[in-house]
């Protein structure tokens, strides 16, 4: 599989955790597979969204390009209404895992994605999903890795990238610390550079489908398992016995102690 990185401030070392309830736990030892949501089905409306601050900048970048190639004004509008309408359709092509960055467990986090107290958070690193993913053999599209940055309405926005809108989220949820896999079909970067006499495709005509999953190798991916802090007694032994049941004793599982005074 072919990945982008993009670390910013982070380094290939810095942690991830991912935090889940027992199906899913589930699925990803069992099935050795990670499961990828279509961005656009997310909880949240802004996934993705162009803003207006995005819309004039892109305005003003097939501006310059008029007068470059001394375009006529419909030329230049249809150019940019078709580029303007690709990105609007990204977010149907594309999938995202969401890790939360940092270098100790979330308390917010057990509450917030841990849909009951018997849950568990894996611990994995920058440079490990990376290699987890890229063993991958499905090349249907192209998975990008990166830090979501969080903005408001004065912050700084690029139109030439055309990915900032599906890493960038507003300032409300900066306490999810988001670091994202982001799988982007290629036949998703056809939309935008589609020529403006072909005709576009509608979005209620787009058929992907709401998640897809990718094949990882899990001793490479987990570098530790946590058990929820308020998890029951015997939840970690339950815990240990599907790692054993999976062919996995060798991933290390531990009780959180979050709560616990020392």
């Amino acid at each position: 599989m072919e990945i982008s990185l993009q670390l910013q401030d982070a380094k290939p070392s810095t942690k991830i955790w991912r935090y889940m309830d027992l199906t899913k736990f589930l699925d990803l030892i069992l099935n050795k597979v990670i499961y990828l949501r279509r961005i656009d089905k997310f909880e949240d409306p802004y996934e993705g969204y162009i803003s207006k601050a995005y819309k004039a900048d892109l305005e003003n970048q097939y501006g310059s390009i008029q007068k470059e190639f001394n375009l006529a004004e419909e030329a230049k509008e249809r150019l940019r209404s078709t580029h303007l309408y690709g990105l609007e359709l990204l977010p149907m092509y594309a999938y995202a895992s969401c890790w939360y960055l940092g270098d100790v467990e979330s308390a917010a986090m057990w509450k917030l994605y841990g849909d009951n107290k018997n849950c568990v958070a894996i611990c994995s690193t920058i440079y490990d999903l990376q290699v987890a993913l890229g063993e991958s053999d499905d090349d249907q599209g192209i998975m990008h890795l990166q830090k979501i940055r969080y903005v408001n309405e004065a912050s700084v926005v690029d139109a030439k990238n055309y990915l900032k809108p599906m890493f960038e989220k507003r300032m409300s949820f900066s306490h999810e610390s988001e670091f994202r896999a982001l799988y982007l079909l290629r036949k998703g970067l056809v939309n935008l550079n589609r020529p403006s006499h072909f005709p576009q495709l509608k979005k209620e005509d787009v058929n992907n489908e709401d998640g897809l999953t990718l094949s990882v190798d899990v001793l490479k991916l987990i570098n530790k398992i946590y058990i929820s802090p308020t998890a029951d007694q015997h939840f970690h032994s339950i815990v240990e016995r599907i790692l054993e049941l999976a062919g996995l004793r060798g991933l290390e599982s531990i009780q959180s102690e979050l709560y616990k005074l020392k």
